[in-house]
């Protein structure tokens, strides 16, 4: 009997690990960089931007524990592919990182352009690029790098940067030709480095999408990327089932104004006065509430 009860529960230990199931005292750690408006901190000092909504929708439908760090991207790289209880994300999906993690959730789909300086008045073409007739700057361990290298930029016109160089400075002050960007990131961004924020102008969309991803490396545990891709699978169906296209609010959605609450709360006392006292018809003060509370709700500028 007793190496039963042992064996089933080595049985039982086993199970966990090959399972990876989530103890839910432990805390999932999701990585990522400062990247305005997909995650920044506010000017409330709290986290927030695009992906990092998401993400946190995505975590409490798992319900576990999570934090988030900000931290430079080579780091959040490094950590997301050693932490074996970690995440990343906006990640973009690119052919060198296919492989290498598991694809979690989409939370963005950026408009990535090559930016110039505004009074640059040339013409950013496909056979310009592959020329060599621009030069473009990129960060290093960033996708945007292989991006350039994909659009056809030569080597020798892509410099390399730190995660702490600013490539829309170097623009700005005419040192390099182009930088990669998204539309709704450059004005933040600008605007974060102190530059006028028509200090640069898009002067080149570039080819082929760019998606951004919740992901996990796959030294992650299958468990946790379970969990993640269930919660997300959930949300998805929730939104479909509650998704009506082109559908106008009912009557009963609609909220009343204060006046017209007002209105409603006075007509109410006056019926019920109207009726003790045996002034009015109790069906006919009915039927004349139900018409004010009609127009309360679909009358406008009330």
């Amino acid at each position: 009997m007793q190496k039963t009860v042992v064996s089933i529960i080595s049985l039982l230990f086993y199970v966990s690990i090959c399972t990876g199931n989530t103890a839910a005292s432990e805390t999932v750690t999701l990585y990522t960089e400062a990247y305005p408006p997909y995650s920044h901190i506010g000017q409330d000092g709290k986290l927030t931007g695009i992906s990092v909504n998401l993400v946190r929708q995505i975590m409490a439908e798992t319900g576990l524990k999570y934090e988030i760090r900000l931290m430079p991207w080579s780091r959040t790289l490094r950590a997301a592919e050693h932490d074996t209880y970690s995440l990343i994300f906006s990640l973009s999906r690119t052919a060198p990182r296919e492989a290498k993690f598991d694809w979690l959730a989409l939370l963005a789909r950026p408009e990535f352009y090559l930016f110039g300086h505004k009074t640059d008045a040339r013409t950013v073409t496909a056979e310009g690029i592959r020329e060599g007739l621009f030069t473009t700057i990129c960060v290093e361990f960033h996708s945007s790098c292989s991006i350039m290298r994909k659009a056809g930029f030569p080597e020798t016109k892509i410099f390399m940067r730190g995660d702490g160089g600013d490539s829309e400075t170097m623009v700005a002050h005419g040192r390099i030709d182009l930088y990669l960007s998204d539309l709704r990131r450059n004005p933040y961004r600008l605007r974060q480095l102190g530059l006028a924020h028509d200090s640069t102008k898009p002067m080149f969309p570039v080819a082929g999408e760019v998606t951004f991803y919740l992901a996990a490396g796959l030294h992650v545990s299958q468990g946790l990327r379970d969990q993640v891709r269930n919660a997300v699978r959930r949300i998805e169906e929730r939104g479909k089932q509650t998704k009506v296209p082109n559908e106008k609010p009912r009557a009963t959605d609609r909220r009343p104004t204060k006046t017209c609450a007002k209105a409603l709360f006075l007509a109410r006392k006056v019926l019920n006065i109207y009726s003790f006292l045996g002034i009015a018809n109790a069906s006919y003060s009915h039927t004349d509430f139900k018409r004010v509370h009609f127009k309360c709700y679909f009358c406008s500028g009330t």
